[in-house]
């Protein structure tokens, strides 16, 4: 794993509020176009049945006023997203990238 992908894990982390995150072993590295689905696939595969894709991004119950279930939806969406992180050159693009944009 290279510093790129161990910060992009604990930005996830923090993201969700995930204070002592769990290994999880990745399924496939993928572009950043290709993850809200296969995230929100793991989550349906998980029991979070009401998750779905709005707007191009992940709609998700957001229970503030019950801590537990927070942390819970959190933790899922950490692991989640930890099995299907962004392919290491979309974190950081090279410079022919940029010239492409």
């Amino acid at each position: 794993m290279t510093a790129a992908d161990e910060k992009y894990l604990r930005d996830v982390a923090v993201t969700f509020g995930v204070e002592d995150p769990p290994p999880v072993d990745v399924v496939e590295e993928v572009v950043p176009r290709d993850q809200v689905e296969r995230v929100v696939s793991c989550m349906r595969e998980s029991g979070w049945t009401d998750v779905h894709v709005e707007d191009g991004g992940i709609r998700y119950p957001w229970h503030r006023e019950d801590p537990e279930q927070r942390r819970a939806i959190g933790l899922a969406l950490y692991t989640c997203y930890a099995k299907f992180p962004i392919k290491t050159e979309f974190l950081h693009p090279s410079d022919a990238m940029c010239r492409r944009l």
